[in-house]
């Protein structure tokens, strides 16, 4: 059995201008899901599956965000002030969470040579590989007997970013949809 927590902040106490600017994270296409998995079957390509584990809170924040101590946590003021929290990386429930996150992988892929798709800015696209992003969860796509997504997923792993993700294998299914080859 498996338990998880999360902290996760108040984004409804954010004031836009003040605490964060932008909160726009495209996410891919379903269009573009679609016409890669085609391709990926009649071109014989491997295809595997990448999700990124608390993707939120591996990216930093661009402005400073302070936070209330969450419910339960018990204060040891002898002066009876309040303490708050500031956060060093982006935490669940902020409004830009999804936008920090975001622009942290979009320069992580393009620091490694990919270059986004001009029709859909969540397909990634380099001679060796090709990466549907949404949100946390990747399709890589390349061809049979590359390395080019282990090399990828090891330079993520190991780089400066230091993702922490999980490499989920060959793809039997995307975001909830069953794959299934005939």
């Amino acid at each position: 059995m498996k338990y998880k927590a999360r902290l996760c902040a108040h984004g409804g106490m954010q004031t836009w201008g003040e605490n964060y600017w932008e909160t726009y994270a495209p996410v891919v296409n379903w269009l573009s899901v679609r016409t890669l998995m085609i391709i990926s079957i009649l071109h014989d390509l491997d295809t595997r599956s990448m999700d990124f584990i608390l993707a939120f809170p591996q990216a930093d924040l661009d402005v400073d965000v302070f936070m209330e101590l969450p419910f339960g946590f018990e204060q040891q003021s002898s002066d009876g002030q309040r303490h708050v929290l500031k956060l060093n990386k982006s935490l669940y429930g902020l409004k830009q969470a999804a936008h920090n996150w975001f622009n942290t992988l979009d320069k992580g892929f393009k620091d490694r040579g990919f270059k986004p798709s001009n029709i859909d800015p969540c397909v990634y696209l380099r001679n060796d590989c090709i990466v549907l992003v949404y949100v946390d969860d990747c399709c890589l796509i390349q061809k049979k007997g590359s390395k080019a997504v282990d090399t990828l997923i090891k330079s993520l792993q190991n780089g400066p970013e230091g993702f922490k993700l999980e490499d989920e294998g060959s793809m039997d299914k995307f975001l909830g949809v069953e794959i299934v080859h005939n």
